[in-house]
């Protein structure tokens, strides 16, 4: 009988909790859209907008590699080095050519 209450209960909680999820998303995509279109963008909603855009206009992962994003995770997981920024630049650059060739 316990159960009979608890079901429905859960089932609604988990539909509520679905719904507030979609609709956040969905706020917050029409807010970046509003700073798109009044180019007030900043740089990690401009980044959120590439990656929404992804795969509808055929983006692939490995075109999205970054300088500043590549420099950080080699300074997490090596060490910094005058030279890192550098030799990250030149790297992705050799990649970005070698893969839009």
């Amino acid at each position: 009988m316990r159960d009979l209450v608890h079901l429905p209960l859960r089932s609604l909680a988990s539909w509520m909790q679905h719904r507030r999820f979609r609709t956040v998303r969905r706020v917050a995509r029409w807010r970046r859209a509003w700073c798109y279109g009044m180019d007030r963008l900043s740089a990690d909603d401009a980044q959120r907008v590439m990656l929404d855009c992804r795969y509808p206009a055929g983006w692939h992962p490995l075109l999205m590699l970054t300088v500043e994003d590549t420099l950080e995770q080699a300074r997490e997981d090596i060490a910094d080095h005058p030279e890192l920024p550098r030799l990250i630049a030149d790297g992705c650059a050799c990649v970005g050519d070698k893969w839009e060739s």
